[in-house]
Parts: C-alpha cells; sequence; structure tokens
C-alpha cells in the first residue's frame, strides 16, 4: 500500500531535504577528475548514511546535492523528526570525515541543508520514456531555497518542519523553548 505513488502520483504531507556541499565547484576546478570523484564519493557515503539509517529515501543526486525524501513511498508519522535528525546526522558525519581528510593533507568543504515539510505531489513523474520517482510543489522548492541560503555547517528548516515534529513528539518527550 505505501508503494501505491509508483502508479498513481498522489498529494502527501511529507519532509524534503537537500543538502550541498559549499564551495565545491571551485574546489574541484584544482582537482583532476579523479580527484573529484573521491571526494564526491566521500562525502555522498557519509550524507547517504545519515539518510539510510534514518530510514529516509534518497530521492536523486546531482553533482554535490543530494534530494532526500522522508514520508514516501513509505510514510512514517514522525517524518519531520526524521529529516532534522538526518540533517544533524549528516552534519556529524561530515565534520568527522572533514578531520580524517585533514590528517591526510586533503579539505572537505562544509555543507549547508535546507529542509521543509508540506503538501507535495509525489509520484512518478515524466514521460512514456522515462520516469522518475520524485516530489514536486512550492514545498520542495522552498527546502531547496533554504540549502541555497544555509551556510557551511548549517541546517536551515521551517517553522512548518518545527510544528510538525511538536505534533508528533513521541510519548514521554517534552517540548521547551530556549533562546
Amino acid at each position: 500500500a505505501d508503494k501505491s505513488t509508483f502508479s498513481i502520483p498522489e498529494r502527501r504531507f511529507m519532509s524534503v531535504s537537500f543538502t550541498d556541499l559549499r564551495g565545491f565547484t571551485a574546489m574541484s576546478e584544482k582537482m583532476s577528475p579523479e580527484e573529484v570523484r573521491e571526494t564526491i564519493n566521500a562525502y555522498l557515503q557519509v550524507v547517504m548514511k545519515a539518510a539510510d539509517d534514518n530510514r529516509a529515501t534518497i530521492d536523486k543526486i546531482v553533482g554535490d546535492e543530494v534530494m532526500v525524501l522522508y514520508g514516501a513511498p513509505k510514510h512514517y508519522r514522525d517524518h519531520a523528526l526524521r529529516a532534522v535528525k538526518t540533517a544533524l546526522d549528516q552534519q556529524k558525519n561530515l565534520r568527522a570525515l572533514q578531520s580524517e581528510y585533514k590528517k591526510h593533507g586533503k579539505t572537505m568543504p562544509d555543507c549547508g541543508i535546507g529542509v521543509n515539510t508540506g503538501d507535495m505531489v509525489v509520484g512518478n513523474i515524466g514521460s512514456e520514456s522515462r520516469l522518475n520517482y520524485t516530489v514536486l510543489g512550492s514545498a520542495v522548492n522552498l527546502a531547496a531555497r533554504l540549502c541555497g541560503a544555509a551556510q557551511g555547517g548549517q541546517v536551515v528548516l521551517t517553522q512548518a518542519t518545527i510544528k510538525a515534529i511538536l505534533d508528533t513528539l513521541p510519548e514521554g518527550f517534552v517540548a521547551r523553548e530556549e533562546r
């Protein structure tokens, strides 16, 4: 039943994140193609592991940007919490990778992450010759823009994501606001 969106796209309230390296394009211009591949693969390994560990769906990889879905094809009530936890895990994993790179005299850039929650259309999108399982809608576009606005090492999220987390806190959890 969770896979029904593969054949018929549907509107769903869910979360999406975009993760992107900062300054990688400029840095890669000074690297060999093999070094670019090695660096990208190391980065993708740690950010995709965080997504896998939180049972998210990796939608696509475009260069050094990773788009991740939370709530499709399998819906989780706590999709927003999973999205934020994934983003924090991605930052933590990347810091560990940066430390390893530094030991070998190499550089691994920081990444910025944008997370949003809202209504999206999820399903196979495309033509008769090629389909791609993805999400579309203004909530998706906002997450991509938040990623672009995030500084290296930052996770930028919306009030909609925070509200969705608070609405689904596990029993026994308490929310408190601090500034």
